[in-house]
């Protein structure tokens, strides 16, 4: 009783423009936390759902899944990692990975495995719900009411509330120019490769081409999960570019392909099954030649990520395309890759899809200055 009426002759003393001022104080306070406490959720939320729905897919025809479970497995680390490396706050981060450290192999089977029990995912469901939105919501009303109650008490003057104000106002103005530069693709991101026309993804594999110039194939592939589908984008060879660098519309770049660090490479062979120009994976650790460069052919002042652009080799002049002809064994299925003269007819449009986008301001040198070998 003593204490209510303690508090309630602090707050009696304090004049009406000190409340609105502390009213105002908890509201920004509580927009700036729901900005970055929802913006976390875009990030992490995104990633789950799309392994939520591709589940389905995956165990679709397949009646051993422990057996697929390894190699799965290896793709999960993969999208875990590059979710690990999204710019979230360290805050969020920390609750992330305690969440992903309790649940374990259970969330993976959650993910992956159709037999797991019902009851393992409202668990998981539960537990997630409570480490990101109950523990992080008390953590925030905590330090709000221990600042709240030492201004009550005249501990701190009106300057500091201003002083918070200030900045909340500056994280706002923060998250909007992040949220501005996340627009772009930028140097150093790495990234699937998404067709629009024919709806794959640009892949490669250590499997080489039968015919034409033997080197490692490149093609399509409809499954968004595959680990074999994330190219880096960095300059041209012997060009400097800064990591998260915004890349500008008609500017030259290279893909290296993640697993294999070769080059999304094209030349004057004909690929093996519409005749067309054929394109390759080329090089040695992200080294290789002038036959790895591709203008960005966009519209714009910079590539955005929202964009359907074309890329166009830069040695021959020619469109990196999807063709609708499939492959057999071994890789039985996939669409052809190939680069044409006149882009009108046929699949060149490309889009960015699942990946890391950069948003440091790094270096990244390309010392090395290769002239082509094979045209």
């Amino acid at each position: 009783m003593s204490l209510s009426m303690s508090m309630g002759e602090n707050f009696g003393g304090i004049h009406n423009h000190q409340k609105n001022e502390y009213c105002l104080l908890i509201f920004l306070s509580t927009v700036c936390n729901l900005f970055d406490f929802f913006d976390f959720l875009l990030q992490l939320d995104n990633s789950l759902f799309t392994f939520i729905f591709s589940r389905f897919v995956v165990f679709e025809t397949s009646d051993d899944n422990e057996s697929n479970f390894n190699d799965l497995l290896i793709a999960s680390k993969s999208s875990l990692s590059n979710l690990e490396l999204s710019n979230v706050s360290l805050l969020n981060h920390g609750f992330y990975l305690i969440s992903y450290a309790y649940a374990g192999n259970r969330f993976l089977r959650w993910v992956f495995d159709l037999s797991f029990k019902i009851i393992a995912d409202f668990s998981i469901l539960l537990f997630k719900t409570f480490v990101l939105l109950l523990i992080k919501c008390l953590i925030h009303i905590f330090f709000l009411t221990v600042l709240y109650k030492l201004q009550i008490r005249d501990m701190l003057d009106i300057s500091f509330s201003k002083a918070y104000l200030l900045c909340c106002a500056t994280l706002i103005f923060i998250r909007w120019t992040e949220s501005k530069s996340v627009e772009y693709v930028t140097c150093g991101t790495v990234a699937k490769l998404y067709n629009i026309d024919l709806k794959v993804r640009l892949h490669s594999h250590d499997v080489k081409y039968g015919a034409g110039s033997g080197q490692q194939s490149v093609t399509g592939t409809d499954l968004s999960e595959d680990i074999n589908s994330h190219w880096e984008i960095k300059a041209q060879t012997g060009k400097h570019c800064k990591r998260g660098e915004p890349i500008k519309c008609g500017s030259i770049v290279r893909f290296t392909h993640l697993t294999t660090k070769k080059n999304l490479h094209s030349h004057l062979f004909s690929s093996p099954l519409s005749g067309n120009q054929e394109v390759s994976a080329y090089g040695n650790d992200g080294i290789g030649d002038t036959g790895d460069h591709w203008y960005a052919d966009c519209s714009g002042d910079y590539w955005e990520r929202d964009d359907d652009i074309r890329l166009k080799h830069v040695d021959t002049g020619s469109y990196l395309m999807a063709s609708s002809l499939s492959y057999g064994r071994p890789i039985n299925g996939q669409k052809e890759i190939a680069a044409v003269k006149n882009p009108g007819p046929f699949s060149t449009h490309w889009r960015v899809k699942e990946g890391i986008f950069i948003h440091k301001d790094e270096p990244n040198d390309f010392h090395s200055d290769y002239l082509h070998t094979e045209l």
